[in-house]
């Protein structure tokens, strides 16, 4: 059996971004523990961001669409998109928004000068999963580029706030039950489901693949 080029450019593609994104995850984690590591963190950080524009200028929408298969769905795919698009917002807007009305900021914020997460879940992630789901849904191959790029990053990202919200149960964070709901169990759902669509795509590809060749 031969695999084409249009099948294998999508993954290879998408391995690249998780590299990437692995990367910064794991000198985050550095930085967190070794305050003087933050210069490396933002070198790191920087150049990573010039990487994922050459690899993002490689990328052929047309090859990725073709090369996804047809299930799941465009409409599966669109739905869960939007439902983490709507996740994120619940879970950050109320709480800048009340922090808005209060005033109280520097409660909000703690030791650190902005809410990044905050910035980059509401500013970023939220509004490409909604581009990537409207694109889908128009059959557009942009779209699928955009969709499988999130649920990479997704799953990613997913594994390491379930990690961080287990450690922060055992040693002890106070957190409220509202939290735990909404910052990790719906977290943790949205990071399974997207780790199942993408072995139902690999799954669905390979399939397709044994019977073309």
């Amino acid at each position: 059996m031969v695999v084409s080029p249009r099948r294998t450019c999508g993954c290879r593609c998408s391995d690249r971004s998780a590299g990437i994104l692995r990367l910064l995850l794991r000198l985050d984690d550095i930085c967190h523990r070794r305050k003087s590591a933050v210069p490396i963190y933002v070198a790191a950080a920087s150049l990573a961001g010039f990487a994922l524009v050459v690899v993002a200028r490689r990328i052929d929408p047309i090859r990725v669409a073709t090369a996804l298969p047809d299930h799941p769905g465009r409409g599966a795919l669109a739905t869960y998109l939007l439902a983490v698009a709507a996740a994120l917002t619940l879970a950050w807007l109320p709480g800048m928004a009340m922090t808005a009305i209060s005033g109280d900021i520097a409660a909000k914020v703690g030791p650190y000068t902005s809410s990044v997460t905050d910035a980059l879940d509401l500013g970023l992630v939220v509004p490409v999963a909604v581009i990537a789901a409207v694109q889908l849904l128009r059959g557009r191959p942009e779209g699928s580029v955009l969709t499988l790029i999130m649920l990479v990053v997704n799953v990613c990202i997913g594994i390491l706030l379930i990690a961080q919200g287990v450690t922060q149960l055992a040693s002890g964070v106070p957190m409220t039950i509202g939290e735990i709901i909404a910052k990790m169990l719906t977290f943790a759902v949205l990071t399974l489901v997207a780790g199942g669509l993408l072995i139902r795509m690999a799954s669905a590809a390979r399939t397709r693949a044994r019977h073309e060749g």
